[in-house]
């Protein structure tokens, strides 16, 4: 169901994007305002349904809303979402947390002002910057998916040894108005009863990704060897190294993808959750 409802908002962001572009300009406004008003019903029934419910003096159900995959969002969008900002980034935080551990770092909320969200990255991430990159990119995917109208992140610690703070940019648009994209959590088909010390290829958005097990630990990985450029589908484990099928070159899994000689290039880790039985990962926007 959130697979749909994900391909579903990427199709009505699409048809947006096309309204906009239309040159008929009486159609356009025509179409645009057609939006809104369906936008104003949904909002105003929406908001109905919360006063009902909070009538009932069921909070229990309001929270299990905020927290539902599909209507959370829609509340967030409505700006209805019963959690505050700064609850919405500590949980999408924890969320994460247990991945970035997994990398050998870690990630302290300092504060929120004025819409930045201030962090500090910790750890080694096992001295990879890919791994750092990946880090990043997950603490980004989870928040501005938990809140999405922050102007943006600042991230002082490992990502960037040359400066003190890494801004992260946000979702919402800059200057000119122009929309940025990051990557976004996609919930995919994962074997999750894939036998240990084995992998798989598995498709989200028309991309392959290497799906990787080693004893109860899940990874996510580019599905291409970047020594050779051959595809990973045929590749086996010797111990926690993945070896390409194609020119031998064998990468550390738990690592960050590294190569055994510690050279670059290295694979290109995807930051993986694993919630409630279900398999999100960040895809680069």
């Amino acid at each position: 169901m959130e697979q749909q409802m994900q391909a579903c908002a990427r199709r009505i962001e699409e048809l947006v994007q096309r309204i906009e572009s239309l040159t008929d300009a009486r159609a356009r406004d025509v179409a645009v305002e057609l939006v809104q008003e369906l936008m104003r019903m949904h909002g105003a029934a929406l908001e109905r349904l919360l006063e009902i419910v909070w009538g009932r003096n069921e909070p229990e159900l309001i929270e299990a809303f905020a927290r539902d995959d599909l209507v959370g969002p829609l509340l967030l969008l409505y700006d209805l979402h019963p959690l505050d900002q700064e609850t919405r980034v500590r949980e999408a935080i924890e969320r994460v947390r247990p991945y970035l551990r997994s990398h050998g770092g870690d990630v302290e909320l300092l504060r929120i002002s004025d819409g930045v969200v201030h962090l500090r990255l910790r750890g080694s991430c096992h001295g990879c910057a890919s791994s750092a990159q990946t880090l990043r990119l997950a603490i980004e995917a989870a928040i501005y998916e938990a809140a999405p109208e922050i102007a943006a992140l600042e991230v002082e610690g490992v990502a960037q040894p040359a400066t003190s703070f890494v801004p992260l940019e946000s979702g919402r648009g800059n200057a000119n108005g122009k929309r940025k994209t990051h990557g976004v959590w996609e919930e995919v088909e994962a074997p999750l009863s894939l036998a240990p010390g084995s992998a798989r290829i598995i498709e989200a958005r028309g991309r392959r990704i290497l799906f990787c097990r080693l004893d109860d630990r899940f990874f996510a990985y580019e599905d291409r060897c970047p020594a050779c450029g051959g595809a990973l589908d045929a590749a086996r484990f010797e111990d926690v190294m993945l070896v390409c099928p194609v020119c031998g070159r064998r990468y550390d899994v738990v690592r960050a993808g590294r190569a055994s000689d510690g050279a670059n290039p290295h694979l290109e880790p995807l930051p993986l959750l694993l919630e409630h039985g279900r398999a999100k990962i960040a895809l680069p926007a």
